[in-house]
């Protein structure tokens, strides 16, 4: 099931937050998993592929050269990205999608509409780049994320060709109902990407991971991070003596059955799921099941865990 994108106002809103925190970020403060650049670097390339576009918009005519340099800093970079956003979004407003303006995925062929979409999906990421610098990340909604992933996949995977892709893979969102297919073309270097909704997926997670994932914003794990235990209860014969301690394994995001008597917890640092931030998550608790006894334990993935004295003992009582 495809979701209408109301893709100006996407942009609008991503612009409004790239002028905040342009406005109150240090433009000197590094971005984490983009190496050599800063704040300044980021904001300055938008302002360039801003002007870019509206280069192309009013000539309709394909550029030959690369993205416009942004000379300002500071304030002045500040206004001067104000500005051209204003222009942008005043010249995409309005305008009719189907009406033709090359890009540089269509070529002469291409249309209007590309630019409103391609633009808000590149603020996005840019906006999420920024947002690294200060630890918290405004979320991008599903249906967003899952047309941002279609518009990569259908446009980047011809334009950075040759690919090594030996069988095809097929990519889920979990909270999107949409997937695809990637596979080899019969072309030597190139790929094919299909929509396949409702297919069973190899590669399965919330669509604004997925996104952040293939424009390599975050690294693919085992998910195995470092994350601490909380003893909830200590007068329990479970828990008796076991004081908060460090686990190294997957953190397990739990649909918990409000009945069930907690003795221990892990707090979601953000860290790793950046949209869980603060997620307080049983990992050990006791329950019954009619006259039945249950316990549950999320520690110990693997048997080398076991050699956690805190995890052996809970798990022993």
């Amino acid at each position: 099931m495809t979701t209408a994108i109301d893709h100006l106002s996407v942009l609008r809103a991503e612009c409004a937050r790239v002028s905040e925190l342009a406005r109150t970020l240090d433009h000197d403060a590094p971005i984490p998993h983009l190496a050599g650049w800063t704040v300044h670097d980021v904001v300055a390339h938008l302002a360039g592929d801003f002007l870019w576009v509206l280069g192309t918009l009013a000539t309709r005519r394909r550029p030959t050269t690369g993205l416009v340099a942004v000379e300002t800093r500071g304030t002045a970079l500040c206004d001067e990205w104000d500005a051209v956003a204003a222009r942008l979004i005043d010249a995409l407003t309005g305008a009719d999608p189907d009406e033709p303006c090359p890009n540089f995925a269509q070529g002469d062929r291409g249309v209007l509409g590309f630019h409103v979409r391609h633009q808000a999906f590149e603020t996005a990421i840019h906006r999420w780049d920024v947002e690294s610098v200060t630890g918290d990340h405004a979320a991008i909604d599903p249906p967003v994320a899952a047309d941002a992933i279609d518009e990569l996949l259908q446009t980047y995977t011809v334009r950075y060709s040759p690919h090594e892709l030996r069988a095809p893979v097929t990519l889920g969102c979990s909270d999107a109902a949409t997937g695809w297919t990637i596979a080899p073309d019969t072309r030597e270097g190139f790929v094919t990407a299909r929509r396949c909704d409702g297919a069973q997926p190899d590669i399965e997670a919330e669509a604004a991971t997925l996104l952040l994932l293939l424009w390599q914003r975050i690294a693919p794990e085992d998910g195995h991070i470092t994350y601490r235990v909380d003893p909830k209860v200590t007068d329990d014969p479970v828990m008796a003596g076991i004081e908060s301690f460090e686990h190294t394994s997957e953190q397990y995001y739990l649909h918990v059955d409000p009945t069930v008597e907690v003795l221990a917890t892990t707090t979601f640092s953000g860290e790793h799921a950046f949209w869980k931030k603060g997620a307080r998550m049983p990992v050990v608790y006791k329950s019954s099941y009619g006259h039945g006894r249950v316990f549950y334990s999320a520690l110990g993935h693997v048997p080398a865990e076991l050699d956690t004295p805190s995890i052996r003992t809970i798990l022993r009582r």
